[in-house]
């Protein structure tokens, strides 16, 4: 290992002097080692590496020795186009905005040299690369080795897209020398597993224990002076980026010895996990510093070839009103070229060009000065002909060189009329060249729509469609949740081919995730989004202002240019304006929606369920009312008496996430003190889901009125997810007297959750007068109820006792009212041992399937059992419930079942 050779730290002047240097390549040789030159990099750089140089830890480097001095590199949004930078070993230190505020760990920061090396894009801007090539420099052992993978085996093998492992999934993954996935068996004695799946916008993959484990790490760390214990990272992706791969396995020479290596590339550097090391040097950073220094200076491509085909669609310069298209193919030093345009001047030559800028820059057809000067004359210049119509063909010789690539440049025709008087140099049309062949006309025509969503909590919501048809884009945008009255910029962003950003990531443009909030003030403003979603492509103008409701309903037709807009599925539309983090930010991103191919799919018709509440605790309780759930708006309505009296009475949907949850009865109660409680009824019902309070206010919970009545109705917005299954959830009232004090806790009624188109059945007078051969003399009296859902094939039920002692069970049974008959479903049972119970409310709920069925049903559908309770006349049931207890055990109360309006 290399000591770092010291030298005395720079004070202001030496910073100054340093910043004085050139940019590169004027650089000192790799070879040699320097300080870090900042005091900003030297604080960096002692953090994790001052330990290791002074011994108080064996370690691997973060950094590693000082490879370069600081230097200047071109950089669009620093100051002057240039930003500091110091290569290191494993990494490159950078200042890209001096101004900003010095937080101690962003303003340093280091690049996605990684991402950089493997695309072979260099980047110089946010979002301006330079063609670099892939760098063909091994990643793990000893350099130019056959046996491990280089950063670009990673694009030709299309490693960033290799699907994400299964967290705590074993890695036996290596690779063949065709670059495909193979498990090889004998790397499992290493005991290496997937920890961390990372997801973000066009990145999905699962970080190696080893790596995760380093990643948050804890040691010894230089701050303010002093050795300490801390995180080695504060932010566990400072130093190596989000994973850009998977955790591949290789066998290569490591200083001669054949060696097994773990790597895994991240977007700023790759690690590797060395078992045979010592355990300070089993997860080390590869030197991609020196790696990138060799690619970016070094090792120099060659020149591009871009012969092929190239178009271009003739769009009006100065009001001319000429449009055509050009089609260009290049093949060494010849150029041909087609020209096909209308509306020119007649019986005039027009002269035209190839333009654009000798540094290889884009030129666009935005004005004259974004253009360039001319590269290629396209001579001879043609004449239009009576009509204004030019038709063009020739074949040039051109020096490949100074033509650079052509989908960099642009087609310019010129002259025109101008006060009676021909301007030969007047620019009329103008054409931004592409690479291809010209798409076939309407390839994207059709139509299109999303669903809105909102960014940075706004609540934004809404819909919009688009339909395409040639060069006119319909547009309707419908959203709400909006800042009233304010104006809402709104655009269409996406990714085109030249747009370099778009290699790093998906060509499809996405919404924004909040992660994506790198300065952490808690909003995913413009620039922090737009790695998601891409650049504007056109502004859905005149921008609407919200109403007094803050609603916008926008309608218009745009004219655009087809090759452009490109293809719809693959953008986004963004609404703009909203409260940032210094109040109202107009270009806040604040609603999101990623445009599909299609007509917007009707609203699904809102799902209804009817709730019925059997009293709990002997409340004397009696509710009914409607849950209606439509898409994420969650309306509850509540009505009933015998509410304790202007008291504030607790009530939730309660369940538990795969558990069906059932309403408590007097079997619950364990303690035995004839109340069934809070904790009691949970093991019935589960937890709280949602509290429902009046306008969602945390314990705003309704009130009885002073006649003991309840009526509520609220609507919440939930997770449509999190409710796909509501009827597998219950509502709770609570809040009642125990004689002594009033317990808002306690359990008062509960209520299942019925879909409301269920066929619905009752015995609604449980008596035992009806019992066979003779009558029971109990008091007891009670209903049932039940609901068959036929779409899902299920019989809810609910079954309501009151002044039964010592009930053992319940059942349905076949049989008319003048005859007894075998049980065919169950309602209540005892658990083994159990004693019997005082039924005083709520003695059972639940579900009853085809499996449930006994007796003569056994075997048969839930459809029998519905015929069953259905009848086989107008006027007779066959089917009956049946209550038991110790003192009657053939049934102490008895009614039958009939079919009922499910609404009564």
């Amino acid at each position: 290992m290399k000591s770092l050779l010291r030298k005395p730290v720079f004070g202001a002047m030496g910073v100054l002097l340093m910043l004085a240097l050139t940019a590169a390549p004027a650089l000192a040789q790799f070879e040699d080692e320097y300080d870090p030159g900042t005091p900003q990099f030297q604080r960096t750089w002692d953090r994790t590496d001052k330990p290791v140089e002074d011994g108080v830890i064996s370690r691997t480097w973060n950094w590693g020795p000082g490879r370069s001095e600081v230097m200047m590199e071109d950089y669009t949004e620093s100051p002057d186009g240039m930003r500091q930078v110091q290569y290191f070993d494993k990494s490159r230190m950078e200042i890209t905005d001096p101004s900003a505020d010095d937080d101690g760990l962003w303003y340093v920061t280091n690049g996605l040299l990684v991402v950089e090396m493997v695309t072979g894009m260099m980047q110089v801007g946010d979002a301006n690369f330079e063609a670099h090539g892939a760098a063909d420099v091994n990643i793990v052992g000893d350099p130019g080795n056959a046996f491990s993978p280089t950063y670009a085996d990673i694009a030709d093998y299309d490693l960033r897209d290799e699907p994400a492992d299964s967290e705590g999934a074993a890695i036996t993954r290596t690779l063949n020398e065709d670059g495909e996935a193979e498990d090889d068996a004998s790397y499992a004695e290493y005991g290496v597993t997937a920890a961390e799946n990372v997801m973000v916008p066009g990145i999905d993959h699962t970080v190696a224990a080893p790596f995760w484990e380093f990643m948050n790490s804890s040691g010894p760390v230089w701050e303010d002076g002093q050795i300490v214990q801390d995180l080695l990272f504060p932010n566990p992706y400072y130093a190596t980026g989000l994973p850009i791969t998977e955790a591949y396995w290789a066998t290569a020479p490591v200083g001669g010895t054949d060696t097994d290596v773990l790597w895994q590339c991240f977007e700023r550097r790759c690690l590797t996990y060395t078992p045979a090391n010592d355990a300070g040097f089993q997860v080390e950073a590869g030197n991609v510093g020196q790696h990138y220094w060799t690619w970016r200076y070094a090792d120099q491509p060659q020149p591009e070839n871009y012969d092929g085909t190239y178009y271009a669609d003739l769009n009006q310069f100065n009001d001319s009103g000429v449009s055509g298209s050009v089609m260009l193919t290049l093949d060494g030093t010849q150029l041909s070229v087609e020209i096909d345009a209308s509306g020119l001047t007649p019986d005039v030559e027009h002269l035209q060009h190839i333009h654009g800028f000798e540094d290889g820059s884009e030129s666009t057809c935005v004005d004259s000065d974004a253009y360039g000067p001319v590269i290629v004359a396209l001579e001879p210049f043609p004449m239009a002909d009576a009509d204004g119509n030019l038709s063009y063909s020739q074949t040039l010789t051109v020096d490949p060189e100074m033509l650079g690539d052509p989908a960099m440049r642009a087609v310019v025709i010129h002259g025109m009329m101008v006060d009676d008087e021909y301007n030969v140099g007047i620019p009329v049309a103008c054409g931004d060249l592409e690479e291809g062949d010209a798409p076939e006309p309407g390839e994207y025509d059709g139509m299109y729509y999303t669903e809105i969503g909102g960014l940075n909590e706004s609540g934004v919501t809404g819909t919009a469609t688009f339909e395409l048809d040639g060069d006119q884009l319909h547009v309707s945008v419908n959203a709400d949740g909006l800042a009233a009255l304010e104006q809402h910029a709104q655009h269409i962003h996406g990714f085109n081919a030249e747009d370099m950003a778009a290699l790093l990531q998906s060509q499809v443009a996405v919404c924004p995730t909040p992660d994506m909030d790198m300065n952490e003030d808690g909003f995913v403003d413009l620039p922090e989004g737009a790695p998601a979603y891409g650049p504007v492509l056109y502004g859905l103008e005149p921008f609407p202002s919200a109403d007094n409701a803050g609603e916008i309903a926008y309608q218009e037709t745009l004219t655009v240019d087809p090759e452009v807009l490109g293809d719809l599925s693959q953008r986004v539309i963004v609404l703009h304006g909203g409260e940032g983090a210094d109040g109202l930010d107009p270009l806040l991103p604040v609603g999101c929606g990623e445009i599909m191919e299609g007509e917007l799919p009707e609203q699904p018709d809102a799902e209804e369920y009817h709730l019925y509440f059997g009293e709990l605790n002997n409340s004397g309780v009696m509710a009914t009312g409607t849950l209606t759930l439509n898409e994420d708006q969650l309306t509850v309505e509540i009505n009933g008496t015998g509410f304790e009296a202007d008291m504030v009475h607790p009530q939730h949907i309660h369940g538990d996430d795969g558990e069906l949850a059932v309403c408590p009865g007097p079997d619950y109660d364990e303690d035995g003190d004839d109340w069934v409680d809070l904790e009691e009824g949970a093991d019935a019902y589960g937890g709280v889901q949602l509290p429902l309070t009046i306008g969602g206010e945390a314990d705003a919970y309704p009130t009885a009125s002073g006649d003991g009545s309840f009526s509520f109705s609220e609507t919440y917005t939930v997770d449509p997810i999190a409710y796909e299954d509501v009827e597998e959830r219950v509502i709770v009232l609570h809040g009642l007297s125990d004689g002594e004090e009033y317990i808002a806790t306690l359990p008062i009624a509960c209520s299942m959750i019925v879909p409301a188109d269920s066929e619905a059945y009752v015995a609604d007078d449980l008596d035992g007068a009806n019992e066979l051969p003779e009558a029971s003399l109990s008091d007891g009296y009670g209903n049932a109820m039940f609901w068959y859902d036929d779409f899902d094939d299920i019989l809810y039920y609910m079954l309501n006792v009151k002044d039964v002692d010592d009930v053992t069970a319940a059942h349905i049974h076949a049989g008319r009212e003048d005859e007894n008959g075998g049980v065919v479903a169950f309602l209540f049972s005892l658990d083994d041992g159990a004693d019997p119970v005082e039924a005083y409310g709520i003695l059972s709920t639940g579900r009853i399937t085809a499996d449930d069925l006994v007796g003569v049903l056994d075997g048969m559908t839930l459809m029998d059992l519905v015929d069953l309770m259905e009848g086989s006349d107008d006027i007779t049931s066959d089917s009956y419930v049946n209550v038991h207890s110790d003192e009657y055990p053939g049934g102490v109360v008895r009614d039958q079942i009939t079919a009922v309006d499910p609404g009564a």
